[in-house]
């Protein structure tokens, strides 16, 4: 199963408007200047509150946002606006990162300075290297390598000037997790993502993991190379370890018990014997004519459609033996088992039986 990856572009924002209060020192009713003096100062403070109460109400995100589009933020060139950017990534600092921004991510959730030291620690950013635009207009081109980790990257970054800055188009990746996370939830550096259909990341090397102890991703290491770049990235699952050394103490249970019934085709056993005359229950043997596989390293393949079985096929040879009723007829035949089925809808209590 593929995830998706796709990337949000702002549209240019309107036209901004900026108001200067101001006036003179008094006037002609005869009030003290002083007197009209607090009145501006009033004035101001109420200003400044109804600045404050209104950028809390849009929220941290769009704090950031409107910083970096009229309060600060962004670079004095498009070379210093991706350099600080990714130096900012390499100190962890998530805030910084986010100035040099020209869109307001939908969530910040991820997009933390502790989520930047996690990766910092594991598969670190360095050896930054930024090249010279490739227009002096806007917006212009930007490439830039750095490592990340054992990965070399080559990124190329689009930055956009507003009110005299420059700013990246994007600063992080916004990927589409509805499909998997609703099936499996799902964990991102060990952090739980939630009911999230989105999450928005920085790049950089992270780990993936789901909340079902029996199941994990084939590769659970997914690489974000920088914000406009579509990851190769496939979520495949399998059994995780766990889940294996699970299956195989079962398993063996199960066979075990299978081998032992003294019925004619036992339960959920794979195998069993057909036609003939009516025979002697206490005297049917099923004898194993092959070895055992291990379990644990058995190729299981997931049921996608909802994650609530794993198969393995298989090939376990087996001889069956019996006696007629009247005890004077020996029956013997061959038959195999040719799958292993992993039932995982109670993760904490999975079955096992063979087809």
């Amino acid at each position: 199963m593929n995830l998706d990856t796709l990337s949000i572009w702002a549209d240019e924002p309107t036209q901004e408007t900026t108001a200067i209060v101001g006036g003179d020192s008094g006037d002609d009713t005869g009030e003290p200047a002083h007197d009209d003096q607090r009145k501006k100062t009033r004035t101001r403070v109420v200003i400044a509150l109804v600045l404050i109460v209104s950028l809390a109400a849009f929220g941290a995100g769009g704090i950031l946002w409107w910083m970096n589009r009229g309060g600060g933020g962004g670079g004095r060139t498009p070379g210093q606006a991706v350099e600080n950017y990714l130096h900012a990534l390499a100190q962890a600092d998530a805030a910084a990162a986010l100035s040099y921004t020209r869109t307001a991510p939908a969530d910040t959730t991820f997009l933390t300075s502790a989520i930047l030291q996690e990766n910092q620690a594991n598969h670190p950013i360095a050896n930054i290297e930024v090249g010279e635009p490739e227009k002096r207009y806007s917006p212009t081109y930007i490439t830039a390598t750095y490592t990340m980790g054992e990965e070399e990257i080559t990124a190329e970054f689009t930055v956009q000037r507003h009110s005299g800055r420059w700013f990246l188009d994007g600063g992080f990746i916004d990927l589409d997790i509805s499909e998997v996370n609703a099936l499996l939830p799902l964990s991102i550096n060990g952090h739980d993502v939630g009911n999230k259909t989105r999450v928005q990341l920085f790049p950089g090397v992270y780990t993936m993991s789901v909340n079902q102890p029996m199941i994990a991703f084939t590769n659970p290491l997914m690489i974000l190379e920088y914000p406009e770049s579509h990851p190769d990235y496939s979520m495949d699952f399998t059994l995780s370890e766990e889940g294996l050394a699970k299956v195989d103490e079962i398993a063996s249970a199960h066979l075990n018990a299978c081998i032992n019934r003294k019925e004619i085709k036992p339960h959920d056993c794979g195998f069993g014997f057909d036609g003939g005359p009516e025979l002697d229950e206490n005297s049917i043997t099923w004898t194993l004519t092959g070895d055992t596989p291990d379990w644990a390293t058995l190729d299981y393949q997931l049921d996608l459609e909802d994650f609530s079985s794993a198969t393995a096929w298989v090939e376990i040879p087996i001889k069956f033996d019996a006696l007629s009723m009247d005890r004077l007829d020996h029956f013997g035949d061959s038959t195999k088992i040719q799958a292993v089925r992993v039932d995982l809808t109670n993760p904490y209590m999975i079955t096992v039986s063979f087809l």
